[in-house]
């Protein structure tokens, strides 16, 4: 099995990253039989890494992801909108595979005889998202004024900006149309192509969703933060499911075609 979640954005204002955090860690102490967890962006809603410092990272939840990999797990965690600035950190501390576009997690069948499937995960970003991101996405992801801005502003100073450009982002709304649809299209597309995936999910919109679509299944985290919706996938399809306190309520399921 493997399990994504996104949008956490720990650090934005008026949030709880302490209740978001033992939040995930309860999942993850639930699912200690997974083989993989995956981040799809956005795991901070403004993150700067520097070659010798980054922002006060939340302990508990570090210590938990930390432990996740020394058993033998795999955590990927996707560069998302809000936190595109990684560098080492999460490799080094906590074992992380750091993805700054899309890929593609093979789950394994429970059988020998059973067909793995390739489920393809990206945040979104780019594809929905409104005009002011999509302007500032080639400037944000290109080394040179990445470098230049961790190496020019102090650290208090850069993080302050990034998170008003962050702030700035959420509340931009210039692009028309159904984000959701945008993403689905896309992943269609995923679905068709030369290397086909079965499988695709997605972050970004904060709208939890699993649907089949053509060529596959398409399935959407949602947010983490507020609707605690998670997405697994095994050998018989993907799954929508929520945490609660009680544990894991099933949302929906689609089965493989």
């Amino acid at each position: 099995m493997h399990l994504f979640v996104s949008d956490l954005h720990l650090g934005r204002p008026g949030g709880d990253d302490r209740a978001d955090g033992a939040a995930l860690v309860r999942l993850l102490d639930a699912h200690a039989d997974a083989a993989a967890l995956c981040i799809v962006g956005d795991l901070f809603d403004a993150w700067i890494e520097h070659r010798h410092y980054v922002p006060r990272p939340p302990a508990r939840l570090f210590g938990a992801l930390a432990a996740w990999t020394d058993a033998g797990r795999r955590l990927v965690v996707h560069a998302g909108n809000h936190d595109p600035w990684h560098r080492s950190y999460l490799r080094d501390e906590l074992g992380a595979d750091v993805v700054f576009d899309g890929c593609a997690e093979t789950v394994e069948g429970e059988t020998a005889t059973a067909r793995a499937r390739r489920v393809y995960a990206f945040h979104g970003d780019g594809l929905a998202s409104g005009g002011l991101y999509r302007r500032l996405r080639p400037v944000l992801r290109h080394r040179v004024p990445v470098a230049l801005y961790q190496t020019l502003l102090p650290a208090d100073a850069g993080l302050a900006l990034a998170r008003r450009v962050a702030d700035a982002i959420r509340h931009d709304n210039s692009r028309p149309g159904d984000e959701s649809f945008v993403l689905a299209d896309a992943a269609a597309r995923l679905a068709d192509r030369r290397d086909p995936v079965d499988g695709v999910v997605y972050g970004h919109t904060h709208r939890a969703e699993v649907r089949r679509m053509p060529g596959g299944l398409y399935a959407n985290a949602g947010a983490w933060y507020g609707g605690r919706g998670f997405v697994t996938a095994d050998a018989d399809g993907l799954a929508l499911a929520r945490w609660t306190d009680a544990g894991a309520d099933m949302v929906a399921r689609e089965a493989w075609g």
